[in-house]
């Protein structure tokens, strides 16, 4: 049987999905009925797609499309409320002419149903979608020039092992600090959307808690010319709960460099107290060493 997992929906469209399906199985994600990704279960049946859907001030239904060995499609029982964008939410009730106040509490209603994704199966029972951790957070992911991949994040359960997965790869083992704080290195991901998960389990390897972000995968630089020095650019992927502030505490090593990542990305950022999900900034300079 089909079943929804996970689910982050970045404020400029960025969707990720993971769940469980058939082993091997073709997985058609369908929105409001018209297919917007297909993807392949691996062999233990769990999928996780990385895809985009425009910005939308209304909710909409996601639903699963599962063809098997058999070769026969079903469509799965439950289905999954995509919440409208908070952004286009406000940017809809403001052209509207609605109140500052009336804006923010549609805002705030668009947010709740965006932390708390509900699933519906075919009796119409609700259910949040588990799978996603309240704590266990994914604060920073930079992408070295080679492609290479540093994450670190918190909240870890005490004692948790944090095992890190590209897609449905593992790429990563570590236990996380005395305080839940957690830091790795991954390998390089081929160009293109990925999935990030990070899973927190206990000594018996059962999950504790999830965290997961969508990223886009860079292509190495070609060779440096002889006596070339390598390229030092970095970006960072952010996610929610990230501030200027700590991702220049991460990289260099000192939170008042946050302004040279403001001075750099100010393309992308009116408000160094004010950044998004899913925007992606360069991280300029040398990053401290680990």
């Amino acid at each position: 049987m089909a079943r929804f997992d996970t689910l982050r929906v970045t404020p400029a469209g960025a969707l990720t999905l993971a769940g469980d399906v058939a082993p091997g199985a073709k997985v058609e994600l369908l929105l409001d009925g018209t297919v917007i990704d297909t993807v392949t279960a691996n062999d233990q049946g769990a999928f996780a797609a990385v895809t985009s859907a425009e910005p939308s001030a209304t909710p909409r239904s996601l639903t699963l499309r599962v063809t098997g060995a058999d070769g026969v499609a079903k469509m799965s029982e439950e289905s999954l409320t995509v919440a409208p964008s908070p952004r286009a939410v406000a940017e809809a009730a403001t052209a509207e002419g609605a109140a500052p106040a009336a804006v923010a509490a549609e805002v705030a209603a668009a947010q709740v149903l965006a932390d708390k994704p509900l699933v519906t199966d075919a009796s119409g029972t609700p259910r949040v979608l588990a799978g996603l951790s309240e704590t266990l957070v994914i604060d920073t992911l930079s992408l070295a020039a080679d492609g290479g991949i540093t994450i670190s994040g918190r909240g870890a359960p005490k004692g948790a092992l944090l095992r890190a997965y590209v897609d449905t790869a593992e790429v990563g083992l570590v236990q996380a600090g005395a305080e839940g704080g957690f830091r790795m290195q991954l390998p390089a991901a081929k160009s293109g959307a990925h999935s990030l998960r990070v899973d927190a389990l206990d000594a018996a390897g059962k999950v504790l808690a999830r965290a997961e972000q969508g990223f886009e995968g860079i292509a190495p630089p070609p060779p440096a010319a002889t006596g070339a020095a390598p390229a030092r650019s970095r970006i960072v992927t952010i996610s929610s709960g990230n501030t200027l502030w700590a991702i220049a505490r991460e990289t260099y090593g000192d939170p008042y460099l946050y302004v040279q990542i403001f001075e750099a990305n100010r393309d992308q950022i009116r408000d160094p107290d004010r950044i998004y999900p899913g925007q992606v900034f360069a991280l300029p300079g040398e990053a401290t060493p680990d």
